[in-house]
């Protein structure tokens, strides 16, 4: 649960600053600022190899098969993947929360990262910035050191 102190003084897990409002990362009973995790959501996008071992399931797996293609009103055929990307864009942040969530639901465990990834990226508001935090956090294949390896490779010396 994220939340606002008044008297209390709370330290970011991340980058060590004190924070006035925070996000909690209940799992690892600490917490991280908001700046942190839109850092978090652009490192899940931008370069996703390399949190793979804090996340194993962005490791992707070279497969020989095509991607699945699907035909376009106007005729033409595109990957489903790029299809799939176009439609996203579309969504508002808090129906790609949803999908995020529901990814998790079908076993898409690396496309339930990535999409938490994307919605932090996006600088959303302290509740939805929350609900991506806690599905990442509290994913199943989340390394249990989780925090201590986030500090480099957030923040490289």
């Amino acid at each position: 649960m994220s939340g606002s102190a008044t008297n209390e003084e709370r330290v970011c897990a991340l980058c060590d600053r004190v924070i006035r409002e925070w996000l909690s990362i209940d799992r690892f009973s600490t917490q991280s600022c908001s700046v942190c995790a839109t850092r978090l959501g652009r490192l899940l996008t931008d370069a996703p190899e390399a949190l793979a071992s804090i996340w194993p399931s962005l490791i992707e797996e070279d497969t020989d098969e095509p991607e699945p293609r699907v035909r376009m009103p106007d005729g033409s055929s595109v990957e489903l993947r790029t299809r799939t990307a176009e439609l996203k864009k579309e969504l508002t942040i808090e129906a790609r929360l949803k999908l995020a969530h529901t990814y998790g639901e079908l076993g898409l465990h690396r496309e339930q990262v990535l999409e938490c990834g994307t919605i932090l990226s996006l600088e959303p508001g302290l509740a939805i910035a929350q609900g991506a935090l806690d599905l990442l956090m509290t994913h199943r294949f989340v390394a249990p050191d989780a925090i201590e390896r986030l500090r480099p490779a957030m923040f490289p010396a």
